[in-house]
C-alpha cells in the first residue's frame, strides 16, 4: 500500500494544482463587486487537498521501502460502490445545473439518507433534506454573498 499511497498522493497533488491554476481560473470569473471572490471556497478546499496529499506522500516516503507493501483487497462490491458513488455525484451535478441548487440538493440528501438506512424516520429524513440545503443556500447568498445556481 505504500506504493499506491505514493502514486495516489502524487496524482492528488497534480490534480489539485491543475484545478487551482488552470481549471478554476478558466471556469470561474472573478468579481470584486461584492463579497468574497467566487474562487475563494473552491481554491481554499483544493489547497487543503494539496496539503493533505503532500502530507500523505511525505509520511509514506518516511517509511522503509518494505513497509505497508501488502496489497489492499478490492473486490467487486468495492468497485460497485465506486461506480455507484461516481454516478450519484454525476447525476447530482447535472441536477444542480438543470433544476437549481435547492431542489437538486433536497433530492440528493434524501436519497443519500435513505440509502444510508434512515428509512423508518421519515420526519428526520424530510427535515434534514429540506433544512440543510436551505441553510446552505441562504448562508452562501446572504452571509458570504455567493450566488448558487
Amino acid at each position: 500500500m505504500r506504493r499506491s499511497d505514493l502514486i495516489s498522493g502524487a496524482l492528488l497533488v497534480l490534480f489539485g494544482l491543475v484545478m487551482i491554476f488552470i481549471i478554476i481560473p478558466d471556469q470561474i470569473d472573478s468579481t470584486g463587486e461584492y463579497g468574497l471572490d467566487p474562487k475563494f471556497f473552491p481554491v481554499s478546499l483544493l489547497w487543503l487537498v494539496v496539503i493533505m496529499a503532500i502530507a500523505l506522500v511525505g509520511s509514506r516516503l518516511a517509511l522503509p521501502a518494505g513497509a505497508l507493501d501488502d496489497e489492499a483487497p478490492i473486490d467487486g462490491k468495492n468497485w460497485l460502490f465506486i461506480v455507484g458513488a461516481s454516478l450519484y455525484l454525476t447525476a447530482g451535478f447535472i441536477a444542480v445545473t438543470v433544476v437549481g441548487f435547492i431542489p437538486a440538493t433536497i433530492l440528493m440528501i434524501a436519497v443519500l439518507m435513505y440509502l444510508m438506512g434512515v428509512r423508518d424516520e421519515w420526519l428526520k429524513l424530510a427535515a434534514v433534506s429540506v433544512v440543510a440545503p436551505l441553510f446552505i443556500y441562504f448562508a452562501m447568498r446572504h452571509v458570504f454573498t455567493i450566488q448558487l445556481p
